[in-house]
Formats: C-alpha cells, structure tokens, sequence
C-alpha cells in the first residue's frame, strides 16, 4: 500500500502540472495571436541579427518579405548596400547570377563582412552603418527597406 503523504504529493504535483501546461498553452496561443498578418501587397523588411558588431565579425542580415506578393531581386546579392549615415556607397556584393525571389513569408540571410568596396577590400572603420535592399514587386514597383548596424571599436 502507497503511504497516504506520498499519495497526497504525487496528485498535488499532477495538478500543478496540468495547472502549468494549461497556462503556458495561453501564453503560446496569445503570442501567436499577437503576430502581424502580413502587409497586403509587397512589403519588404531588412533586420540584422544584431545591432552592434565588433571589428571584422560579420554583418548576418535578415531579408524577409513581409507582404503577400512575391519579390523579386535582379540578382543573387539580393540588391544589397552598406552605406555611410550620409548615403556614401562603402559596400555593394559582386552583382550576378541568377535572379532570386522571396515568396510571401520567406527570408533570405546575407552577410557582410566588414569591408570596403568588395569582399577582399580593407576594414571598414568603426561606425554606424546603413544596410539597404530593393526588389522588384508585381507590377514594376520598387520595395526597399534599410536597417542601422554599429562597427564598435
């Protein structure tokens, strides 16, 4: 026979359980109730994975289309563009390649690696940077969008 205080404990400790599953289940179905639905039309988002950066770490950015039309990039360098805060060009990719494209709800991941010029070319120095794409969205119309990064010394 179970002693009676084990009993109590291992039921108690049930109920907290599902007292506990039900609660987190709200707090996930409130947060996927509390995501955006996609911008009608095209709509374009460029994030870094971080904002702040030490000196040659690389730049990890976020491509996302957050709209509900497909867009399109001239090339596999996804339009990208590192610029100084006063739009002074310091970074484009090789241009080239097939064309890409992002499907509502698809992200595409780019990297830049801190130089100048072209990929081989010397450090940027320390500063605030702007990181820009533009696509192609139905229709001939432009999407861009930019995001700022910080080169720390």
């Amino acid at each position: 026979m179970i002693p009676r205080g084990l009993g109590l404990a291992v039921v108690a400790g049930m109920a907290g359980m599902a007292a506990l599953g039900l609660a987190l289940e709200e707090v996930r179905s409130g947060a996927e109730r509390q995501r955006a639905a996609p911008a009608e039309g095209p709509s374009l988002s460029v994030v870094p994975q971080k904002r702040d950066h030490a000196p040659g770490e690389p730049v990890v950015v976020v491509l996302a289309n957050a709209g509900s039309v497909p867009l399109e990039f001239r090339d596999s360098s996804y339009g990208l563009r590192v610029t100084q805060l006063d739009g002074a060009v310091l970074y484009e990719p090789p241009r080239g390649g097939p064309p890409a494209a992002l499907g509502p709800g698809e992200e595409a991941f780019v990297t830049w690696n801190q130089t100048k010029g072209s990929p081989d070319g010397p450090p940027a120095a320390p500063g605030t940077y702007r990181v820009s794409a533009s696509a192609r969205a139905p229709g001939g119309g432009e999407e861009s969008a930019s995001a700022t990064v910080n080169v720390l010394r």
